[in-house]
């Protein structure tokens, strides 16, 4: 729900129409790639799902993100929409989750500060085309982008506005043109 890629108290909201597919790993690499697929369904409410009368084996349990959602965690070691599973004769494995989260979008505007008074008063609605708005992660959330990561980069248009989609990845910000 948050985004940060942790199963969080608030992390209550399960998804609806997930795909979740059940591969063969033959080789036991968590890799559905040498597999074949052997179940496929959609989480119901609360985002659950679950695959019946699966025989002892090696397996991935693999997720697709839905549209406008974009993965944070599983819990599996690595944040790839995969889980590897070692089953044996009789044995339920549960707890297999994954953490997704909707993605959102930042907008503004750059305008010409006609009186340089950093306000954007009255009459001041010319836009600046050809700005370079830049995306950057924040883990921290303390408003530096050098602990992050560039996510996106968009330029003004003659209106200058800009839209760029959220990371996924805990809180953004963005630089201001100088």
């Amino acid at each position: 729900m948050n985004g940060n890629g942790l199963f969080d108290s608030e992390d209550t909201t399960g998804l609806v129409g997930v795909t979740i597919q059940l591969y063969t790993d033959p080789n036991g690499d968590g890799d559905p790639s040498d597999g074949v697929v052997v179940q496929t369904t959609t989480t119901t409410t609360g985002g659950a799902y679950s695959f019946t009368s699966v025989p002892p084996g090696t397996y991935v349990v693999v997720e697709t993100d839905p549209p406008g959602y974009l993965s944070t965690a599983d819990v599996a070691s690595a944040n790839d929409n995969r889980i590897p599973l070692n089953l044996t004769g009789g044995q339920n494995s549960t707890g297999n989750n994954f953490l997704d989260t909707q993605l959102g979008s930042v907008a503004g505007s750059v305008w010409t500060d006609a009186n340089g008074n950093g306000v954007k008063d009255a009459g001041e609605t010319t836009g600046v085309a050809d700005v370079t708005i830049s995306l950057y992660t924040d883990p921290n959330g303390d408003g530096d982008p050098s602990d992050g990561v560039l996510a996106q980069t968009t330029t003004t248009a003659r209106a200058a506005l800009t839209a760029l989609p959220r990371s996924g990845r805990g809180p953004t910000w963005w630089s201001k043109p100088t």
